[in-house]
């Protein structure tokens, strides 16, 4: 993207984005950065069988091309307008057992004004939460399900090719995007400071689908806490 110049088993990778705006009306200086962690519960699956990555960038946010995927990018000299390429992507190998896939895509639900994503149409937005898990969908998040080019949930067989997996794309900084915020002082503004963007969090979870239905799997969904 160019810039402006039932056994249950639960597998969770973290892809942290955390987009912070300094500098001067001028010039933006942003950081991104990815924390990977995976987890197990039961039988069929493993924890090295599901990964959640993104391209590696160079330091005017464009995807190096040929270059090893990583957990963390760091973007610099940001403005109003610019498109980072940042492609979550959920991969998972060929001999893991049948599972659904979920993701859970936290922080834009609440910044439409700061932040453009597009959805890939291989993601289906869950409606309706249901009491199980809501204490894992927080109200800044989004919960989605792998449904490939159906018109409800797939069940993934033989795995999940990236080309397949990818969540989204790139992230781009809208055009009125609202980075600063003023500096009061005794009731008059004496000048104007970035705000702090924030974070985008994207999360995977793989849950056994044999012997299981979509609706059973939606309420044994389960994010780890990833805070460091």
């Amino acid at each position: 993207m160019k810039r402006n110049k039932v056994s249950k088993l639960m597998v969770v990778a973290a892809l942290v984005g955390a987009i912070g705006i300094g500098g001067s009306l001028a010039l933006l200086t942003a950081r991104s950065e990815a924390v990977t962690n995976t987890f197990t519960v039961g039988k069929g699956l493993h924890d090295t069988d599901i990964t959640l990555d993104e391209a590696q960038v160079n330091e005017n946010g464009e995807e190096i091309d040929g270059a090893e995927r990583v957990q963390k990018n760091t973007y610099q000299n940001l403005e109003q307008g610019d498109g980072l390429d940042k492609d979550p992507t959920v991969t998972i190998k060929d001999t893991a057992a049948d599972c659904y896939v979920f993701v859970l895509v936290d922080g834009l639900k609440k910044n439409t004004s700061i932040y453009d994503v597009d959805i890939k149409k291989s993601w289906m937005k869950v409606e309706g939460i249901p009491k199980e898990i809501q204490d894992q969908v927080p109200d800044t998040a989004d919960l989605y399900v792998y449904k490939a080019d159906q018109s409800t949930p797939t069940v993934v067989r033989g795995g999940l090719t990236a080309e397949k997996g990818i969540v989204f794309d790139g992230v781009k900084i809208k055009d009125d995007a609202a980075l600063f915020e003023p500096v009061m002082e005794e009731g008059t503004i004496t000048g104007y400071k970035a705000k702090n963007l924030d974070q985008i969090i994207v999360k995977a979870c793989a849950v056994q689908a044999t012997n299981n239905s979509y609706e059973n799997a939606l309420k044994l969904v389960t994010f780890a806490n990833t805070s460091n």
